[in-house]
């Protein structure tokens, strides 16, 4: 008896797929093959007409872009696209969020994504990763992929996106390596520093710090009588009869006339000693001796028989007993006669904590940058680090087409004929694209 097989099955009780393609018919008897038109062969797999031409006649010509096409159908003229592209012909591709064949498909990527029209897959945007984009790079790291390493420095936040810098109060430059200038201190520098005698200007809270001589919050008072030097903490050590008191800043003796030597303790010519000061000292770096014995008494930063020697590293001032703050840092030396700090190239403040305020570098920052567009300089050595779209010795050079952000190290994604701007990849359409791609045609 005659039996109905499901479809794709034929023979007996219907055990054998059948092999047709293009919705050609299967015999359930034998598995014989009816092609719809336009299909030729055994399984129906064959064109009737050549490539390109269509109808029953194969004389029409096909009309779909061939590059986007899987096939134009033999016998209607058709297009059927490859995955990504719509249309009659084949020419547009998916709209935005769409993908797959016939653009089907709702694209599932987070925070501004491209989607591959073709398979779906995300391609995030700058700041973003994983399978959708939905996480943010993590700390520390920014730009696509999250491939690049943030250069912030003092406790500054970094941009996932394109790496740019968000300073903490007392800093600027593009790292926020740059304390505020002698001026101004806190939040983008923004405040006035009210120090006063050239006093030092904590560039975070804008707390002064008095250099050798001053003292009071503002470094307004000099230091009392008899006191002299940092924080006004050490004594003058002058002859009290001799003298009329020491300088504020550096100790040296003030002597009353006539009085002459490191602490005013000789009437004795310099280089004298002696009940008739005609003995000769043997001392040196302008030290005195002492009237009677012409023992050399040292001026402060050299110690010795003859004073020929400076402090040793660490000491300073009068007998060198004086030692040099704790706060020792690579950054400066210690002063062998004030005990103020001498600070290495590309470093200033009293104690050398900060690198050259912005736009200078060098011993004591004293040489100007030469960079452009904004760009700022090493504090030491002058070479510029340019913003983001710039490149060049001195930055003056744009980034080249198709990069774009810090160091011109990122690739551009706009498509369909748009062009990113150099400094943070936002892309400008053509006439007819919109979209943060230039993927939307404005004529679908």
């Amino acid at each position: 008896c005659l039996q109905s097989c499901s479809e794709g099955k034929y023979g007996a009780n219907c055990s054998n797929n059948c092999t047709c393609k293009n919705d050609a018919t299967c015999s359930p008897i034998n598995g014989t093959c009816s092609c719809t038109d336009g299909w030729i062969g055994v399984d129906c797999s064959r064109r009737k007409c050549e490539d390109g031409l269509f109808g029953d006649k194969c004389t029409d010509v096909c009309q779909c872009i061939v590059e986007n096409t899987d096939m134009c159908h033999p016998w209607t003229g058709v297009c059927e696209c490859k995955a990504g592209w719509d249309g009659h012909t084949c020419s547009r591709p998916c709209t935005f969020y769409q993908w797959g064949k016939g653009c089907h498909n709702m694209c599932n990527c987070k925070n501004d994504a491209q989607c591959s029209p073709v398979n779906g897959t995300c391609i995030c945007a700058a700041g973003f990763r994983g399978t959708d984009c939905s996480e943010l790079c993590p700390p520390g790291t920014f730009g696509e992929d999250c491939a690049h390493k943030c250069s912030c420095k003092n406790g500054a936040t970094c941009s996932t996106e394109n790496g740019r810098c968000n300073c903490t109060s007392g800093w600027e430059g593009q790292q926020c390596d740059r304390p505020c200038n002698e001026k101004f201190f806190g939040k983008d520098c923004s405040q006035q520093c009210k120090c006063l005698n050239n006093a030092a200007c904590n560039p975070q809270n804008g707390t002064c710090t008095c250099p050798a001589g001053y003292m009071g919050e503002l470094c307004e008072r000099r230091c009392e009588s008899g006191w002299f030097g940092l924080e006004c903490n050490q004594v003058c050590s002058c002859d009290d009869d001799n003298s009329i008191g020491c300088d504020p800043a550096t100790g040296s003796c003030l002597c009353k006339p006539e009085w002459r030597g490191i602490r005013c303790e000789t009437r004795c010519p310099a280089g004298a000693f002696g009940e008739d000061c005609n003995s000769q000292c043997d001392c040196h770096n302008n030290s005195s001796c002492d009237p009677q014995t012409g023992t050399c008494v040292c001026a402060r930063g050299w110690e010795g028989v003859d004073c020929s020697q400076h402090c040793r590293e660490g000491y300073y001032g009068l007998r060198c007993k004086e030692k040099c703050p704790d706060v020792y840092v690579g950054n400066r030396t210690c002063d062998h006669v004030t005990g103020e700090f001498v600070c290495r190239s590309g470093y200033i403040g009293l104690t050398c904590e900060h690198p050259c305020p912005l736009g200078t570098y060098g011993l004591n920052c004293l040489k100007k940058c030469h960079c452009k567009n904004g760009a700022d300089c090493h504090h030491v050595t002058g070479s510029c680090r340019c913003l983001p779209g710039w490149t060049g010795p001195t930055c003056a050079t744009p980034c080249p087409v198709g990069t774009y952000g810090m160091n011109c190290s990122q690739h551009c994604k706009c498509l369909n004929g748009g062009k990113c701007r150099r400094n943070d990849g936002l892309c400008r359409c053509p006439s007819g694209w919109i979209g943060q791609q230039c993927t939307e045609s404005m004529y679908l």
